[in-house]
């Protein structure tokens, strides 16, 4: 009975070993996005230098290098937003995860309570049933019959 109680106990600890698993990965992952972010950026910014470069220095770039330009910085930005993005979701996603593994970790100890609880009236139940040893008749136990030489055996 009380094996159930330490095995809801052990449940929910494993729930929250893998919840805060989740969130590490969620970490993890969302570094990695930074990380190509922060790549991204600066490619970025090598490829505006070379273009503005080639264009003939730092004034004015018009013409088709500053349409290469804009071009360029819009792609740019937008892989970068789209990483940073990527960088919030896998941060969101792994909360999510780990909030889904803490509430199983719950259900599961109220589980094994509950399960314990329920033991534990099933044996009063049995116990009673039974007559506790024969001192006590449970409330739907019929008294034992005695037969016709019991009955007048006093006489």
């Amino acid at each position: 009975m009380f094996g159930q109680g330490v095995a809801g106990r052990a449940a929910q600890q494993q729930y929250n070993a893998q919840a805060a698993q989740a969130e590490l990965a969620g970490r993890s992952q969302a570094i990695q996005y930074k990380t190509q972010a922060a790549n991204i950026l600066r490619n970025l910014n090598e490829t505006i230098a070379t273009i503005t470069a080639r264009a003939g220095g730092t004034g004015g770039v018009g013409g088709s290098a500053g349409a290469l330009l804009r071009n360029v910085s819009g792609q740019g930005g937008a892989e970068y937003a789209t990483s940073i993005d990527n960088a919030t979701l896998a941060l969101a996603g792994a909360q999510t995860q780990a909030a889904i593994y803490r509430y199983s970790g719950k259900v599961a100890k109220i589980s094994s309570q509950i399960q314990m609880v329920g033991t534990a009236f099933a044996g009063i139940e049995k116990a009673m049933t039974l007559g506790a040893g024969g001192t006590n008749q449970g409330p739907n136990q019929q008294q034992p019959q005695q037969s016709n030489f019991q009955k007048y055996a006093f006489l």
